[in-house]
């Protein structure tokens, strides 16, 4: 399995959270191997945006990548956004805290 946790930090104006929201949806949607697909807006400043995706391995993350979604979110954020830190996590074993 694998974990992505990342921030974007918005330039100018508001974040479009209508369409992050859809992009979100058609992710969770449309992309083979998403478990969960998350944007949060961060509670102390709400130019900052807080991602979190789960995916079932390392291909399906990269196929994500490579989708016609992710390559239009990706002009449609340039300029506007800076993405302050993207870390991937291999997540071997999993289990339950409560």
């Amino acid at each position: 399995m694998i974990v992505i946790k990342g921030r974007i930090d918005w330039q100018d104006g508001t974040p479009p959270l209508s369409a992050l929201a859809n992009f979100a949806q058609t992710v969770r949607e449309r992309h083979s191997g998403n478990l969960e697909y998350q944007l949060s807006v961060d509670v102390g400043n709400s130019k900052i945006l807080h991602l979190f995706e789960h995916w079932k391995s390392r291909g399906d993350f990269d196929a994500h990548l490579l989708s016609p979604e992710v390559a239009e979110i990706g002009k449609f954020l340039e300029g506007k956004s800076t993405i302050v830190n993207l870390s991937v996590f291999d997540v071997s074993d999993r289990s339950e805290l409560v």
